[in-house]
């Protein structure tokens, strides 16, 4: 089976995914396979060398593993893991992402500016 060529985002993952694994790693990577559930040393290796593009698993479970946030590895996958879990919940999981301050600073500062547009404007 022929693999697909990686577009550049998976590139970019994997450079950063090695970057990371430079600096935080603890472990051999036949460990942190074993340890955090990825598979074999040369599973880690293919994700960290690029040869294999990180999934929505690998990369959480490298997220894990490192300590790191999923969004430091690749945005691109963390931006699906936060889509997919605004459709387990809709409305539970709506502000998924915003800290509740941040979210109640927000909400008052578009009610003090609702309130204090000239009518008619």
């Amino acid at each position: 089976m022929k693999k697909s060529k990686m577009l550049s985002w998976q590139i970019e993952d994997a450079r950063r995914l090695s970057e990371l694994w430079e600096r935080k790693k603890t472990t051999s990577q036949a460990e942190f396979g074993a340890a955090t559930g990825i598979g074999t040393q040369g599973m880690v290796h293919q994700y960290l060398s690029g040869t294999t593009p990180l999934n929505l698993s690998a990369v959480g479970k490298f997220a894990a593993g490192l300590d790191v946030r999923i969004d430091e590895i690749s945005p691109t996958l963390a931006d699906q893991v936060r889509d997919l879990y605004k459709l387990c919940d809709p409305i539970k999981n709506q502000n998924y992402g915003i800290a509740p301050e941040v979210k109640n600073y927000i909400d008052e500062a578009l009610k003090k500016a609702m309130s204090s547009k000239p009518k008619g404007a």
